[in-house]
């Protein structure tokens, strides 16, 4: 389906350590964050109920039924423990609360997330992932909004970096839009790193629908001063 592209030879050295996955729940197997994810699978669930609902076909007495039950549940939420801050950032303390766990792109434990499940390693040195877009994003009718691609399309540029063992931040993202992308279907995403010179890694990223390329990015990725 995709063409792969060439693997710089000057990474392989630099990957020998092995690849830093993110999204490796494997030490995190315990029923609270599986049920915690359980929770977040209906909270998308509600929204695109909410989103597609034909307020106008719904009796006015069912629908105060349906805001009553939605504020008892924030009642009890209110009232559970919360993540503290430390000079501003969040303290995660475990996994459940890790950066990826939060991603607003793949995060599992955030309901604003498709989510986009990545692949960071699937033995070519070429991230892949996949996402299925919701009503919740869309744009032009039938069509996933311009902005949620691109929200996808920054993160697969920048986790397209892992294999290299080495992670910067966003410099800047170029993304071309080759075709809309339609809602309610698979979209299937890959990246990879097509240089680095001192600091920076040039990274490329492609999205395909049915096996057709959709659209395409490019983004310069600058790692943190030593």
């Amino acid at each position: 389906m995709a063409r792969k592209e060439p693997y710089p030879a000057e990474l392989l050295k630099q990957n020998e350590h092995g690849i830093f996955n993110p999204w490796n729940t494997s030490s995190s197997n315990n029923e609270k964050w599986h049920l915690k994810h359980q929770m977040i699978r209906r909270i998308r669930e509600i929204n695109e109920n909410i989103l597609v609902l034909q307020e106008n076909s719904v009796p006015h007495a069912e629908l105060h039924e349906i805001l009553h039950q939605v504020e008892q549940l924030l009642d009890v939420l209110n009232q559970l423990p919360k993540l503290q801050r430390t000079i501003g950032k969040l303290d995660y303390g475990s996994f459940s609360h890790s950066l990826m766990e939060r991603s607003p792109v793949s995060g599992q434990a955030n309901p604003i997330a498709p989510p986009v499940n990545m692949d960071p390693w699937n033995g070519e040195r070429v991230v892949t992932a996949s996402v299925t877009f919701q009503s919740v994003h869309e744009g032009p009718p039938g069509t996933v909004h311009g902005g949620a691609i691109l929200l996808v399309f920054d993160e697969i540029l920048a986790m397209a970096q892992l294999p290299s063992g080495q992670i910067g931040k966003t410099g800047s993202v170029t993304v071309r839009m080759l075709r809309p992308t339609p809602l309610h279907k698979t979209i299937v995403f890959e990246g990879g790193i097509s240089s680095m010179e001192g600091r920076k890694t040039h990274t490329w990223a492609r999205a395909y629908s049915e096996g057709h390329l959709i659209a395409e990015g490019t983004a310069v990725c600058i790692r943190p001063e030593p």
